[in-house]
C-alpha cells in the first residue's frame, strides 16, 4: 500500500511562537520605515522650496486670453445728504471672437539636486470687440468718454514678460503699457488708450502678441463669446486639466497639439457688466474657475516613486520573513529573531539607499544598484546563518530579485498597479498555504498510513 509521505518535524507551539514573534518584529520595524516615508517627505518639500525660489525669478504659470475693452462714462448719482453728483463709472465687454495661437517649448533647468520645468511661449491674440451697449447693460449715462476708452490684456506674472507687441485695434497701432490701477478687471496685465468712435457698434478686430516666460503649467482663460485655442509644444508628456478638455489633441514622443473650444454660454462669468453690477472679487474666482490649459508633467519624480516603494515596505519585509521561516519549518533549520531583526534592517536600509543615490542618478539605476547591493547583503548573510552555503545564498537571492523586480514593476504601473499588487499578494499567500499544507501547527498529529 503506498504510504503518505511523513510531516515535517514536529513543530508544536514554538512554531507558533515564532510566527508571532516575526509579526512582532515586522511591527517593529515599521518605526524605522516610517522615519524613511518622513525622511523622502522632507526632501520632496525642500525640493518644492528649491522649485518655488527658482521660478519665482523665471516666472510662474501664465494665464493668458484675459482680454477686456473698458468704456467709461458719467452718470448722477444720489448721495446719502440728497446731493446729486456726477460720478465715472465704467462699462466692460469682452471680445465677441477670440482666437489664441500658443507654441510652448519647455525645458528642465537645474539647481542643486533638483529640477524644475520651465518654458519660453508666444501666444498671439486675435478677435473681434462690439462695444458695449449702455442701454442693454441698463446704464444711464450723461456722458460717454469714446476718446478715453482702453483694452486690457492680462499677463498673470508680469515678471516672465519677454516682449509684448503693439495692439492693432482696428487700424491704429498701440504701445501697452503695464497696468497701474489697482481696481482694474484683471490683477496684472498690460493696457492701452483704444479710443471709439462715438456710438460705435461696428465690429473692431484687435491682435497682439505676447512672449512670456513661465513655468509648470500654461493657461487661457475663455473671455470671448466664442474662444478657440490652439497650442503646441514639444514636450511629450501633457497634463490637461481646467474646465475644458481639449476637443482635439494628439500626442507624441516630440510633444503635442491640443486645440479647444469654448462658448460663453459654458463659462462661469458675464460677457458684458458695469462695475456697479458685478462684484470684482466674485468675477476674478469666477474667472479663474472657467481656466483650461496643460500643465507640462515631468513623469512620476524619483521623490513619488520611492514614496510609493516605501508604502509597498511592510508587506515586502513580512514576505521576506515567510520565506526564512519556512526555510526552518521545512528545512528543520533555527533562526534567532536577532538575525531576522538584521534581515529586516537591511530591507529597511535599501529604501535609505534608493532615496539618496535616486537624487544623483536616473531612478531606474538607482533602483538597480540599492537592490542588488541589498540583494548581496542578505544572501551572503543566509548562507551562513543557514548553513545552507552557496545553494542557500543563490536560492534567498532569487527569491529577492524576483520580489524586487516585482516591485519595480509596480512603481512603473499607474491604473492597474493595485490590481497587479493585489494578484500578487494572492499568489504569495496561495503559495504559502501549499507549501504549510502539512505541518503540524499545533504538535500533537499523528502521520496517518493508508
Amino acid at each position: 500500500m503506498p504510504v503518505v509521505p511523513p510531516l515535517p518535524p514536529r513543530t508544536g507551539g514554538s512554531a507558533v511562537l515564532k510566527v508571532v514573534a516575526i509579526g512582532v518584529l515586522g511591527t517593529c520595524l515599521m518605526i524605522p520605515l516610517t522615519l524613511v516615508w518622513i525622511l523622502v517627505a522632507e526632501r520632496s518639500n525642500r525640493r518644492d522650496q528649491v522649485v518655488t525660489e527658482t521660478v519665482s525669478s523665471i516666472g510662474k504659470a501664465q494665464t493668458a486670453g484675459g482680454v477686456v475693452l473698458d468704456l467709461p462714462y458719467d452718470a448722477l448719482e444720489r448721495q446719502a445728504n440728497g446731493a446729486v453728483i456726477t460720478v465715472t463709472r465704467h462699462a466692460f465687454v469682452h471680445p465677441e471672437q477670440l482666437s489664441i495661437e500658443a507654441t510652448a517649448t519647455p525645458e528642465i533647468r537645474h539647481r542643486s539636486l533638483y529640477s524644475v520645468i520651465v518654458y519660453r511661449t508666444t501666444v498671439r491674440l486675435k478677435g473681434t470687440f462690439t462695444p458695449p451697449d449702455l442701454a442693454r447693460l441698463n446704464a444711464d449715462p450723461v456722458a460717454v468718454h469714446w476718446d478715453r476708452a482702453a483694452t486690457t490684456v492680462e499677463i498673470s506674472d508680469l515678471r516672465g514678460t519677454l516682449a509684448v507687441s503693439p495692439l492693432t485695434f482696428g487700424d491704429r497701432r498701440v504701445t501697452l503699457e503695464p497696468m497701474t490701477d489697482t481696481g482694474a478687471v484683471f490683477p496684472t496685465g498690460v493696457r492701452g488708450l483704444t479710443p471709439l468712435p462715438a456710438d460705435a457698434a461696428a465690429p473692431i478686430p484687435f491682435a497682439v502678441d505676447l512672449t512670456l516666460a513661465g513655468s509648470d503649467a500654461l493657461r487661457f482663460v475663455p473671455t470671448g463669446k466664442a474662444t478657440d485655442v490652439h497650442l503646441t509644444a514639444a514636450w511629450p508628456d501633457p497634463g490637461f486639466s481646467g474646465a475644458f478638455l481639449p476637443t482635439a489633441r494628439t500626442t507624441t514622443a516630440q510633444g503635442f497639439d491640443a486645440r479647444w473650444q469654448v462658448s460663453y454660454l459654458a463659462r462661469a462669468f458675464p460677457h458684458a457688466w458695469l462695475d456697479t453690477g458685478q462684484d470684482r472679487g466674485a468675477l476674478l474666482h469666477q474667472r479663474t474657475a472657467s481656466t483650461f490649459g496643460t500643465t507640462f508633467v515631468q513623469s512620476v519624480d524619483h521623490y513619488q516613486q520611492t514614496e510609493r516603494a516605501v508604502k509597498y515596505g511592510l508587506l515586502f519585509v513580512l514576505l521576506t520573513f515567510t520565506v526564512f521561516l519556512l526555510w526552518e519549518l521545512l528545512g528543520n533549520l533555527r533562526l534567532h529573531p536577532v538575525q531576522y531583526l538584521l534581515i529586516g534592517a537591511a530591507l529597511v536600509v535599501f529604501y535609505l539607499l534608493l532615496l539618496s543615490l535616486a537624487e544623483h542618478m536616473r531612478f531606474a539605476l538607482a533602483y538597480g544598484v540599492a537592490a542588488t547591493a541589498t540583494i548581496a547583503l542578505v544572501a551572503a548573510y543566509s548562507a551562513s546563518v543557514l548553513s545552507a552555503g552557496l545553494r542557500g545564498a543563490l536560492g534567498i537571492a532569487t527569491w529577492l530579485s524576483a520580489l524586487y523586480g516585482v516591485l519595480f514593476v509596480l512603481l512603473q504601473l499607474e491604473d492597474v498597479a493595485l490590481l497587479v499588487g493585489s494578484v500578487f499578494v494572492f499568489l504569495m499567500l496561495a503559495l504559502v498555504m501549499y507549501l504549510t499544507r502539512r505541518i503540524d501547527w499545533s504538535g500533537d498529529r499523528v502521520p496517518e498510513h493508508v
